[in-house]
């Protein structure tokens, strides 16, 4: 009896190691692509998916792949690859779209968790296609195709946020409404700043584009989103909304300590009241940041930076006299400071007062001699006096 129960241990044994031997060979020949692939195809689930990989990633989308897709689908049914190696195999061959369709179905039931999975089946539903088997499909499923692609695009993005800003890139390439963007992606203050990106690619509808604006405003709690909805709303032509923006990215800069932000901030709300003719409130407004950055001890090269800013800002109106003003205090506050110096030459430059500018230049040039601005434009001014004898 003993023996016999040996005997037959024996003989499972070698049983099963011979399978063991045979499925480590296919596996190793599929990795090493030595060997022979079988005609049906591998028994060993791993073989098979390896040789489908190995084939996609390099173009090939012929026959012989066919019983390894087969073998794949029945040796691992549980695995979601060989599904998706499936779908990918016709989407390239531009056959089967039904097929192809239920390949990317079951690949989502096996593996739902998968963003990029989501991400690439909506990709696969929204590209046009102009074979007959795709065309006779796309008539068939009509809307809900689309519907279905962008539900798989708020998927991948719920699932893996990072996948957002190429979701909104599918989204651009195939012309769906800039107004569905936001509805279709999880709500944080990232995914609008790239919303705002993007729409700013295309040519976009004006009032969608306020509505945008003034939507992720009403909710921006950060400085930076603050920051961007005032940059587009300018570069759209919102003047009122980039006041609004602007003035709420300050409030948060202000809180925050932050002077760089301060600066920028109080700078673009100084643009738009002189753009709109309000020289008294853009003045009270800087006067109102200069008291604060002090107040605050910030660094003096904030106060400094900020009155040549919004010099700079008076001159481009032509208001010399205010810009002079704005420059000689910088320059007051701070004999060594050549954005002052550079302000105050390019006012008298404008004002004709060629003899005044070169002072202020060379006035640059002796405490900052590498100074690339003040020496360019000092060869300017040569030239011009050179011509004017």
């Amino acid at each position: 009896m003993r023996l016999a129960l040996l005997v037959l241990f024996l003989a499972a044994s070698a049983i099963y190691t011979g399978a063991a031997w045979h499925s480590y060979r296919e596996e190793t020949n599929a990795r090493t692509a030595s060997g022979t692939p079988p005609p049906d195809g591998f028994k060993h689930p791993e073989a098979n998916l390896r040789i489908l990989r190995n084939a996609i990633e390099t173009n090939d989308y012929t026959d012989r792949l066919l019983p390894h897709l087969e073998r794949s689908l029945e040796e691992a049914p549980s695995f979601y690859q060989a599904p998706l190696l499936m779908a990918a195999f016709y989407a390239n061959r531009l056959e089967r779209p039904d097929l192809t369709r239920r390949s990317y179905e079951a690949a989502l039931a096996r593996f739902p968790s998968n963003g990029r999975l989501h991400l690439t089946y909506a990709e696969w539903l929204l590209i046009p296609r102009a074979t007959l088997p795709y065309r006779s499909f796309r008539s068939e499923a009509g809307p809900e195709s689309r519907e279905l692609a962008l539900e798989r695009l708020a998927s991948a993005t719920a699932l893996e946020p990072d996948l957002t800003r190429q979701a909104l890139n599918l989204m651009l390439r195939f012309q769906v409404p800039v107004d569905e963007w936001a509805d279709r992606l999880p709500r944080s203050e990232s995914t609008e700043a790239l919303v705002l990106d993007t729409v700013d690619r295309t040519p976009g509808d004006r009032n969608v584009r306020a509505r945008l604006l003034t939507e992720f405003l009403a909710t921006a709690a950060t400085l930076e989103l603050r920051q961007r909805i005032a940059y587009y709303a300018e570069k759209w032509g919102e003047p009122e909304l980039t006041r609004l923006a602007a003035a709420k990215w300050r409030d948060a800069a202000v809180d925050a300590g932050n002077a760089r932000e301060i600066v920028r901030a109080t700078h673009a709300i100084a643009r738009h009241f002189l753009g709109s003719g309000d020289s008294e409130r853009a003045y009270q407004l800087l006067r109102e940041t200069l008291t604060i950055l002090e107040e605050r001890s910030l660094p003096s090269e904030s106060a400094l930076e900020l009155l040549c800013l919004v010099g700079d800002e008076y001159r481009r109106l032509r208001q010399y006299a205010m810009a002079q003003g704005l420059y000689s205090e910088a320059a007051a506050l701070s004999p060594y400071y050549a954005p002052a110096y550079l302000g105050l030459a390019r006012n008298y430059r404008a004002l004709g007062d060629l003899e005044s500018a070169r002072r202020e230049l060379e006035e640059v040039i002796g405490f900052d001699p590498s100074n690339a601005d003040a020496g360019r434009e000092l060869e300017e001014l040569t030239k011009l006096a050179t011509r004017g004898r």
